[in-house]
């Protein structure tokens, strides 16, 4: 014993060693062929469930259509013998017959209304259900009507139970049933006192009838029965097969009173399953249950089950132990290779360790840590670019507003020195002194949303002094948002465009520029809306193009602010951030600026 497990044991480490330098798709390609055997049994298993569920299926489909068949020639039956009912009810010599009596009328007037009845009686009788068979019982006193056929005094039956129930109930109608009929009776009132019975009809049927209705019904399948119960008795029942269980039986491990509404349910009942099926009557108080069993019918017999469970654990024990022992192993090399690419992701440049073994996965190793240093070169380079990229179009943007907006307020400088002015002289130079701080930012890309706010208040209020108020700023935006980090200088160039391309060439030169900011999940977006001349389509049209081309838009400095702002915006968020316009002619232009919301950070 010792010799063999020494044996087994060197042969799984000559495999294993074996194993080590083979590539990865002939290892893979190993465990598909060993994992070929629990497809099989799988595919087994399933087509046996397959076929079984089929079997059930149509057992259930067979039973359910019988079942509604059935219920509704009983339903439709016990509702014609109920409303055949009325018209011997309604008719106004019936009822004079039924509630009063005819001794008192002519002998041709009772002959003819006798002659009406008979007449309802045998279209009653007539109807093809279960050969019904109508009784009236009269008063005595109509004794010249009286016969051996229809019409019986109400004297013979008045010491029969039933009668009893019917006249104590405090309905007027009643189904009963005993060991060989079934019958529908009615009781007719004294219109001058409603709680002495004048007559009562009542039409019956061989239950025997009711039986063959039943069976035609019934399920092919042993040992199926069909009920009629009420809450605590059989009326009646059919089964295919005397064999079997009875089904008086089987109700008293199924409480009758479960089944009062309509149900289906598949319950096991002296360890057999069977489709239990019940639905009470619309207008009876009896219901319908079919009981059908299943006897779970399989392909295969439990000797070659035990033997194809033995074979598919042995076979699934001894697989899932090559599989675990190989899956282990490469499944630790490639989570690592996963790993290092999810840090590679967050920009995190981190080589893997040395190769072991030369598979696929051990060339995907060392293409990783190639891939890692020209990346770590390149996103060197990148970084450095981009810095320096960004410093330039800051400054170019910088240098774009100095110039004309320099020369202006020195011009307002000189006008309101020259007009003795101070006051006016001290508070332009003030806002200019801040603006230009607020504007350099000390050199920072970044700035907070509150900064850009104060700068371009300030750019308002220098321009409001230049065009004596002329220009209205309204603001929108939640102190929450205040403290968002964003580029520097995102406002301030639209503004001063909304006053140059928009208000400024209004008749009156006057105008309002409303800005409002909301977030919108994770971006953030920035309205600046103005009720200036506004643009043609063709002109929104060309702006919103010239902000994808490679050279300025025009050689106005604030269509050249609205493109360097795009563009900065691209190159810190990605596509689908930046600047879109909208517009119309004498309404007024909206510039929207979508951006991520970025945490806070420290910009002054």
């Amino acid at each position: 014993m010792n010799v063999l497990l020494n044996k087994t044991i060197g042969f799984v480490r000559l495999l294993q060693v074996k194993l080590k330098y083979l590539r990865f798709g002939v290892k893979m390609n190993i465990l598909v062929i060993a994992s070929i055997f629990i497809p099989l049994i799988i595919s087994l298993v399933l087509f046996n469930s397959y076929v079984t569920n089929s079997v059930y299926s149509r057992m259930r489909l067979n039973a359910s259509n019988s079942f509604t068949q059935l219920y509704e020639v009983l339903n439709n039956n016990f509702e014609t013998i109920r409303r055949d009912m009325l018209p011997i009810q309604i008719s106004a010599e019936s009822q004079k017959l039924l509630q009063q009596g005819l001794s008192n009328d002519p002998a041709l007037s009772r002959l003819k209304t006798k002659t009406q009845v008979n007449t309802i009686v045998q279209y009653i009788e007539s109807a093809n259900i279960w050969k019904l068979k109508l009784m009236v019982y009269v008063n005595e006193m109509n004794d010249f009507i009286l016969d051996d056929f229809t019409f019986f005094p109400i004297s013979s039956i008045k010491d029969e139970a039933w009668y009893t129930r019917l006249t104590s109930s405090p309905y007027k109608n009643m189904w009963r049933y005993d060991d060989s009929t079934i019958s529908y009776s009615v009781r007719v009132c004294d219109p001058a006192k409603l709680n002495r019975t004048t007559s009562v009809m009542n039409v019956s049927f061989d239950i025997k009838l009711l039986n063959e209705t039943l069976t035609t019904s019934l399920p092919e399948v042993d040992g199926a029965c069909v009920v009629v119960a009420d809450e605590s008795n059989i009326i009646t029942h059919v089964q295919t097969a005397t064999d079997c269980v009875d089904c008086t039986n089987l109700l008293q491990a199924i409480p009758v009173r479960k089944f009062s509404s309509t149900t289906a349910s598949v319950p096991f009942i002296n360890n057999t399953r069977y489709y239990v099926q019940s639905r009470s009557f619309e207008k009876n108080p009896w219901r319908l249950i079919m009981l059908v069993p299943y006897d779970g019918t399989t392909l295969l017999s439990d000797r070659q089950w035990y033997v194809i469970v033995i074979s598919m654990l042995s076979c699934g024990f001894f697989i899932f132990y090559m599989s675990l022992r190989f899956s282990r192993r490469v499944s630790r090399r490639i989570s690592l290779v996963s790993e290092y690419m999810s840090s590679l992701k967050n920009g995190v440049l981190e080589p893997l360790p040395q190769v072991v073994e030369g598979d696929e996965v051990g060339n995907l190793f060392e293409s990783y840590n190639y891939l890692t240093e020209e990346l770590s070169m390149l996103t060197t380079a990148r970084n450095l670019a981009m810095q320096t990229a960004n410093k330039a179009e800051i400054k170019a943007l910088q240098s774009q507003i100095n110039p004309h907006f320099l020369y202006n307020t020195l011009e307002m400088i000189n006008y309101y020195a020259y007009e003795s002015k101070p006051e006016e002289v001290e508070r332009i130079v003030s806002l200019l002194a801040r603006f230009y701080k607020l504007c350099l930012n000390v050199g920072r890309e970044l700035s907070d949303l509150g900064r850009e706010i104060e700068l371009t208040e300030t750019y308002q209020s220098i321009q409001n002094i230049r065009y004596r108020g002329a220009i209205t700023l309204k603001w929108d935006i939640p102190t929450e948002l205040y403290q968002h980090t964003v580029p520097h200088l995102i406002l301030q160039p639209i503004v001063e465009n909304a006053i140059k391309h928009g208000i400024l060439k209004r008749d009156d030169q006057t105008g309002v520029i409303h800005i409002r900011a909301h977030r919108l999940e994770e971006d953030l977006l920035i309205e600046i809306s103005d009720d200036g001349a506004g643009m043609t389509d063709e002109s929104l049209r060309r702006i919103s193009a010239g902000l994808h081309l490679a050279n300025d838009m025009s050689v106005d400095g604030s269509h050249y602010g609205l493109k360097n702002i795009h563009e900065r915006l691209i190159a810190y968020y990605g596509d689908g951030y930046g600047l879109s316009f909208t517009s119309q002619p004498g309404l007024g232009t909206t510039v929207t600026i979508r951006l991520k919301v970025r945490e806070p950070e420290t910009t002054r």
